[in-house]
């Protein structure tokens, strides 16, 4: 079996949008006087397939067949912020070289104490 092909980094940015969405459930019983009555705020990150008067699209998968998975389109009357983010690959810092302790020969000696009379 051959090695998979990996894909080449997209060169479309990182997003991070801030959204409100619309949110409900099947299976979940309320009252009339309880009900869920408020959009919940959501976070998405993605690529930015598209930024426009409609709304924004990301997607948070790439493939190696040059196409986009995982999308999501937010209608932009949703949107209450969205930029572009910038990550760094991170890599431990590197640690200092620790000088080996000193042998046995190269250590001074230390004259023996003189007794107290």
């Amino acid at each position: 079996m051959s090695e998979p092909r990996i894909p080449a980094e997209p060169k479309l940015p990182w997003w991070r949008v801030v959204w409100e969405d619309a949110h409900g459930s099947s299976t979940e019983e309320v009252t009339l006087q309880d009900p869920p009555h408020s959009p919940v705020v959501v976070i998405s990150y993605g690529y930015l397939l598209r930024n426009d008067e409609a709304g924004i699209t990301v997607a948070s998968e790439y493939t190696s067949n040059n196409t986009y998975r995982s999308y999501s389109f937010i209608p932009r009357r949703m949107v209450i912020e969205a930029a572009s983010c910038l990550f760094r690959v991170s890599r431990p810092a590197r640690r200092k070289a620790v000088p080996p302790p000193p042998k046995a020969e190269d250590t001074p000696q230390l004259s023996p104490a003189i007794p107290a009379n």
